[in-house]
């Protein structure tokens, strides 16, 4: 039922009901107001001031939200004592017809607008100095709005502020804290996002001081939802928007922070060094500035010639660092160096696939086919990751497509296709096999250990090939529901007798109404495939056999 002004006594639990009646009755609806004509904005005090926003819709149903950390129902008892205020203060809501009254109602913010549109400029700066008075968050904020926050001081300290523990936390911010601190923060980044692009320097310091203080709090948070940290990737990407509307001066400045910031243990720890260092290469100008982040890559570099490694495992820092090293010859140097440092780095599954791409562009799929095998015989010998096995059988299907070796196809196609990649390539299988050959081959494919249970009943299916389909179901009950309207036509018999195995096993020691129900309604089934007499007899049994499970008993009267 939905929630309305006239039904909330009755649909809310009168457990929270009487809890907000209680909060109302005792003044802890400390604000409320109507925003236009059919939106309140209420504020109730519990542990600490909460928000509450209440808005009607054209049919008299409401939109309840509650800025509380409530996770029990819909409604809290916040929103509970903020519709008894609405009942007492907005009395003609109630009314019999239901209807909004046909005045217009001035809400809060129109009032407010009004005020400061007729106050003098005097009284406007005296007023804001007043309530910042004492109140560094709100001095920055002020600062940070009017374009005033030329020093980082102002806006670290904003930042600090948005992020600060409360106290009796002992420094640590809970999910909640977490969650509210990501979005204050989110504010701040912002007012970085509109001053990108009339003022690069301004929002680059905004971000700069973002990630900074967020990488700190990270360290002490449950993040869980993710709402702080996402913060720092849009500081990220910020300061890759900056990079390119920054004067020759300041992208060298920006250049030297990334490079002092990426060896930081706090940037290394979350990884994001790498990623300063990306930007880093992009804002190379000069030799020297090269030079700079070399020095940096050197300890991370392979040295080694490929071809005396292909089967090396390659760490992760390796690889970024390779990245780097990469980008920057790609734009420094150009596409014939960077093609030439690929293939002195092929043991780097990444660049191995660029590799590939570049000769299959050029048509040349000999050496793309060889490159790729070599890759795969790499992953079995040095235990690499599976997916970029995985890979490469894809990169060679495609290959052995191109040169038309349907061998080879098939062999790849298997193997995606058994790694559960994706039924087409059991199509692919079926159109590159021969007709005469296909039934010995899909025996042969389907009864194989490899080849898992569910895959070979859908491939049986898929065939049409329902006695098959039947064995593998019976073994294996769990794999029924997709068969199960196939199974009882063609095979009444073998799937009541599965039926009426499988419901009393369920009922085996079990005391949940979910069981309960999913074996009376297998009990049901057997009536479609003419044994319902059988599936009552087994439900009487069953009743009279377990007196005392009430839930089992009532599950089973559906048979009856």
């Amino acid at each position: 039922m939905a929630l309305t002004l006239k039904n909330f006594k009755r649909t809310i639990p009168s457990t929270i009901l009487t809890r907000g009646r209680d909060y109302f009755q005792s003044g802890r609806v400390v604000d409320l107001s109507l925003d236009g004509d059919d939106r309140w904005e209420v504020e109730v005090q519990g542990s600490e001031p909460y928000h509450i926003t209440i808005a009607q819709q054209p049919d008299g149903s409401l939109v309840c939200e509650c800025t509380c950390p409530y996770e029990f129902g819909e409604h809290c008892k916040h929103i509970a004592a903020a519709l008894y205020a609405i009942e007492e203060g907005f009395p003609e809501y109630f009314e019999r017809a239901g209807r909004k009254p046909a005045r217009k109602r001035t809400s809060r913010m129109d009032r407010l607008r009004e005020a400061l549109q007729a106050a003098p400029p005097e009284r406007l700066v005296a007023t804001l100095l007043a309530l910042a008075e004492g109140d560094r968050e709100m001095q920055s904020q002020l600062l940070l709005l009017l374009g005033a926050a030329d020093r980082p001081a102002d806006i670290r300290a904003l930042v600090k502020a948005a992020i600060r523990p409360p106290r009796g936390s002992h420094g640590f911010l809970d999910y909640w804290d977490a969650d509210n601190a990501g979005r204050k923060v989110g504010e701040i980044v912002d007012r970085a996002d509109r001053l990108r692009d009339a003022q690069p320097a301004d929002a680059l310091a905004i971000y700069q001081v973002v990630l900074e203080e967020v990488l700190t709090a990270l360290e002490n948070s449950d993040d869980s939802s993710g709402t702080l940290g996402y913060n720092v990737n849009r500081a990220l990407e910020g300061m890759d928007e900056c990079a390119e509307r920054l004067s020759p001066e300041g992208r060298a400045a920006l250049l030297e922070y990334c490079l002092q910031k990426a060896l930081s243990p706090r940037f290394r720890n979350w990884g994001h060094g790498w990623q300063l260092l990306e930007l880093a290469a992009d804002l190379v100008e000069t030799p020297a500035q090269r030079e700079a982040v070399d020095a940096i890559l050197e300890p991370f570099e392979i040295s080694d010639k490929a071809e005396d490694r292909v089967g090396m495992r390659i760490d992760f820092d390796t690889q970024r660092a390779a990245a780097v090293k990469l980008q920057l010859i790609q734009r420094l140097d150009g596409d014939k160096a960077a093609l030439a440092f690929i293939s002195d780095h092929i043991q780097l599954p990444t660049f191995r696939m660029i590799l590939i791409a570049h000769h299959l562009e050029e048509g040349d799929l000999g050496t793309a086919r060889t490159l790729a095998q070599a890759g795969l015989d790499a992953t079995k010998s040095d235990g690499l990751k599976y997916g970029i096995a995985l890979a490469y059988h894809q990169l060679l299907l495609d290959i052995a497509r191109q040169n038309n070796d349907h061998k080879e196809l098939v062999e790849h196609a298997r193997v995606l296709w058994l790694s559960r990649l994706g039924n087409k390539y059991y199509d692919l299988m079926a159109s590159a096999v021969p007709r005469e050959k296909w039934p010995a081959f899909r025996t042969r494919l389907l009864s194989d250990k490899a080849c898992p249970r569910d895959l070979a009943a859908w491939a049986y299916a898929r065939d049409g090939l329902w006695s098959e389909v039947r064995d593998i179901v019976l073994a294996t009950p769990s794999l029924l529901p997709p068969y199960q309207l196939e199974m009882e036509a063609r095979f009444p018999d073998e799937t009541a007798t599965m039926y009426e195995r499988l419901a009393q096993e369920m009922l085996k020691g079990v005391s949940n109404r979910q069981t309960y129900h999913e074996a009376a309604g297998l009990l049901v089934r057997m009536q479609k495939v003419g044994r319902g007499e059988e599936g009552k007899a087994i439900a009487r049994k069953l009743i009279g056999q377990y007196p005392q499970r009430r839930a089992m008993i009532e599950e089973l009267r559906r048979v009856l």
